[in-house]
């Protein structure tokens, strides 16, 4: 599904190399965590995987058409839903009202019982308080919570490619079970 050939990925303000040479091929299904320190490239990986960036150098592949600064758009349009390390959430929408966005944007129907469906599958609200869960803004959330919504989010587009930067980091033990049991 996809194919990185030769990838490089050079900064041009700083000059800095952020990727050097990368040779990778990834099936149509599977789950693939990529670890390693800060600064080794993993944020830019990502980056160039959902669309968001493209190569200095080198092929990518994708379902074996070459995204490029022509098809890229498309390609992360059609294709891909990332889920942010910031969260990226409309902080003065409530998470009804950010929900019914990705909805719409993916070109959806979304009524009450929709948003209610996608959040069953994050495990929100934690309460089993909906109508007061749905009318919180993303400052009245915790950081799980906030990290929960946004992968709701990502999910309603319903994409082939689901991209997380640092999924986990504000999700307590449970969570995590159960989002990495969704995920898979």
């Amino acid at each position: 599904m996809i194919d990185l050939l030769s990838l490089t990925k050079i900064y041009k303000q700083s000059g800095k190399k952020a990727l050097d040479g990368i040779t990778l091929s990834l099936p149509e299904s599977g789950l693939f965590l990529l670890s390693g320190p800060s600064g080794s490239g993993k944020t830019t990986l990502l980056n160039i995987l959902g669309g968001m960036d493209l190569p200095s150098s080198g092929d990518f592949l994708f379902c074996g058409q070459k995204v490029d600064s022509k098809s890229i758009d498309q390609y992360r349009t059609n294709n891909v839903a990332f889920v942010f390390q910031s969260f990226n959430l409309i902080e003065n929408y409530t998470v009804f009202e950010n929900l019914k966005l990705a909805f719409s944007l993916a070109g959806r129907e979304c009524e009450k019982k929709d948003v209610a469906e996608v959040l069953k599958e994050v495990n929100l609200p934690d309460d089993g308080e909906l109508d007061e869960f749905l009318a919180k803004t993303p400052n009245h959330l915790s950081g799980g919570q906030r990290q929960r919504v946004a992968i709701a989010r990502a999910l309603i587009k319903r994409p082939k490619i689901l991209l997380l930067d640092e999924p986990t980091s504000a999700i307590d033990r449970k969570n995590i079970d159960s989002l990495l049991s969704i995920l898979k």
